[in-house]
């Protein structure tokens, strides 16, 4: 009688302390998914990419895109809007615990070297400044455009994805721009909480 009851207590010391690390342990609100649905390139501009047929829903027969180029405006903000599910936007301090949190980011042209263009949200619309890439020759033409996600370290966010995110890959003409900047108007979206990368 002795040894039983203190290995009964040591059984159940260890069976509470399982429990509460199951508890404590982050939770998954699912895979996420993260994809580009509209550009705003100029003025009240929009621009939708290309759409696969929804196969939960028969009579979708998805969109082959808008009509490229994409004129971007005098100002040369991009506006871009995004759809995201299962990830929470918020600032890095009010993540908490929370595994699948952090922020947006878009990257144009993105390569080993940096992105010619960046920007980043704790929304999900932004505007990206495209003013580098005309200073430095090359805003006409073709480009990539990457979606992803950042944990608040600055790390980039891996997974879990219901599939990793997808470039849409477009190509960009210019407005006619009087020499004083005149022209066409923002591509900011609507969004107050849109920001751009410092």
């Amino acid at each position: 009688m002795r040894s039983a009851l203190p290995l009964s207590l040591a059984c159940l010391c260890s069976l509470a302390a399982c429990s509460n690390d199951d508890s404590d342990a982050p939770v998954s609100p699912g895979n996420v998914v993260l994809e580009i649905t509209a550009l705003h390139p100029r003025g009240s501009d929009t621009w939708l990419p290309p759409r696969a047929p929804d196969p939960t829903n028969p009579s979708d027969q998805g969109y082959p895109g808008d009509p490229e180029p994409i004129v971007i405006g005098c100002d040369r903000r991009l506006g871009v809007d995004t759809y995201l599910d299962n990830f929470y936007l918020r600032a890095p301090d009010a993540c908490g615990s929370n595994v699948q949190c952090g922020y947006l980011v878009l990257e144009i042209d993105p390569s080993d070297a940096g992105a010619a263009a960046s920007a980043y949200a704790v929304a999900p619309s932004l505007f990206v400044d495209l003013g580098a890439l005309e200073r430095a020759g090359k805003l006409e033409g073709a480009h990539v455009i990457r979606p992803r996600l950042s944990e608040p370290s600055g790390k980039p966010f891996t997974h879990p994805y219901a599939s990793t995110p997808e470039d849409l890959t477009v190509t960009f003409a210019s407005d006619t721009c009087a020499l004083d900047g005149a022209g066409g108007g923002s591509g900011e979206p609507p969004s107050s909480n849109a920001g751009a990368a410092p």
